[in-house]
């Protein structure tokens, strides 16, 4: 268990994490989904994990089948930009 997020089980390596309330999207070219929720949780996850600095930026992975949640990912990234 770290500090910044409530590991669920501390012999997993991985971890998901529900979030019932967010919604999923097509995106503007219905090619893909997004879920500009899960995407801020994620974000929120991470620097949590960061903060704390037990884990390194090159342990954490970030997994998605849809290109649209990635790319709501990394844009919401690039906007706060301060990790």
């Amino acid at each position: 268990m770290t500090a910044g997020f409530p590991w669920p089980d501390v012999t997993a390596p991985l971890v998901f994490v529900d979030v019932p309330q967010g919604r999923e999207t097509s995106t503007s070219e219905k090619t893909s989904y997004s879920n500009s929720l899960e995407a801020e949780v994620v974000l929120e996850v991470v620097r949590g994990l960061l903060a704390e600095g037990e884990v390194d930026a090159s342990e954490i992975g970030v997994i998605s089948p849809y290109r649209g949640q990635v790319r709501d990912a990394v844009h919401i990234y690039v906007l706060r930009a301060s990790f």
